[in-house]
């Protein structure tokens, strides 16, 4: 179950990434149990970490309202892509979600997600919000092979439409590991809503050059993933939604398609 809630996850970023080229996502908010839901998304990681012989670790101040207002399946899917990445790159040592009131906004609540991994190099920080911008090094390809790079920067998109102004922050210490925040509003946002649904436009400014190109019909996605059941999942709900879908089991296969 847990596999295939991640894998959802997957399959939300590729369909979010796609939405974002035809400038609209868009955002459900409503009141939700804050407590219930990280929950739920640290027991997606529990088995993970364990198998790596990660501490897991879950600092939820209780000074936090139960309720809050915002779209709880987004910030999910931003958490869990914060998470997904500190699993990637974390060999030893532990991973940390920390959850507590921001100290410079009464209305706030900020969310950190901390590593002892490999970290990044200070150059290669402003490369982690761009489409497609996977860090390349020997060491980092080798923990994740075949990833993309576009995770990062559907989240922060998503940050920005939940209400954190700054997006999300990171700092890093190469060699020691690395923190991401995102800050964001748990009050009712200054929005128009209409039956709990916001489309949100994505600003042209900052729409760059993707795989769903507006001048043309494309409706291809390629699938890599060395696990038949992760293909026939993918494969039908992309299909559904009329896409058309192409496997590879690794990426020299996928390169030579």
């Amino acid at each position: 179950l847990n596999s295939a809630q991640l894998l959802m996850n997957i399959v939300n970023d590729i369909l979010d990434f796609s939405r974002s080229q035809g400038k609209k996502l868009v955002m459900n908010f409503s009141d939700f149990d804050l407590n219930e839901k990280i929950i739920q998304i640290m027991k997606l990681f529990e088995l993970q970490c364990e198998h790596k012989d990660l501490y897991l670790e879950l600092e939820y101040s209780p000074n936090l309202p139960k309720m809050i207002y915002s779209d709880k399946d987004r910030l999910g899917q931003v958490l869990i892509n914060l998470l997904s990445n500190a699993l990637k790159f974390t060999s030893n040592g532990s991973i940390k979600l920390s959850i507590h009131p921001s100290i410079t906004c009464e209305n706030n609540i900020v969310f950190k997600v901390s590593d002892t991994g490999i970290g990044i190099k200070e150059e290669n920080l402003k490369k982690l919000f761009t489409e497609f911008g996977k860090i390349e090094s020997d060491e980092r390809d080798s923990l994740n092979p075949q990833g993309v790079g576009f995770g990062l920067r559907i989240s922060y998109r998503l940050a920005i439409l939940l209400g954190a102004k700054d997006g999300i922050k990171v700092t890093s210490v190469y060699g020691k590991g690395s923190e991401f925040s995102l800050e964001l509003p748990f009050v009712e946002p200054k929005v128009q809503v209409s039956n709990d649904k916001i489309s949100i436009e994505v600003d042209e400014k900052k729409k760059g050059p993707g795989i769903f190109s507006d001048c043309c019909n494309c409706r291809r996605i390629l699938s890599v993933d060395d696990n038949d059941y992760n293909h026939m999942v993918v494969e039908r709900m992309l299909k559904k939604l009329g896409f058309e879908v192409t496997k590879a089991y690794n990426g020299v296969d996928a390169l030579n398609l």
